[in-house]
């Protein structure tokens, strides 16, 4: 499993239940809105790395699109180079 998989498991766990993952103390909501803004950082980090690697292996844009429910010039747009 890649870190960033197990970070997006461990804040997910956090935000759902509102504890701490390794020490179970509650978080604030300050803590609890960061893990958040975390969480989506670190999607979209694994996204843009799966995209690559689809594209790496002949996936075409078209298909990635439909994937992300997007055209595939949007998806283009979005992850191209």
């Amino acid at each position: 499993m890649s870190f960033l998989t197990n970070h997006l498991r461990q804040s997910l766990h956090e935000i759902e239940n509102g504890h701490d993952w390794n020490t179970g103390c509650p978080l604030t909501w300050t803590e609890r809105l960061e893990t958040a803004v975390s969480v989506v950082e670190a999607s979209d980090r694994l996204i843009r790395e799966s995209v690559s690697e689809a594209r790496s292996a002949g996936v075409t844009w078209a298909q990635i699109g439909q994937v992300l429910d997007c055209s595939k010039q949007a998806a283009q747009q979005r992850f191209g180079s």
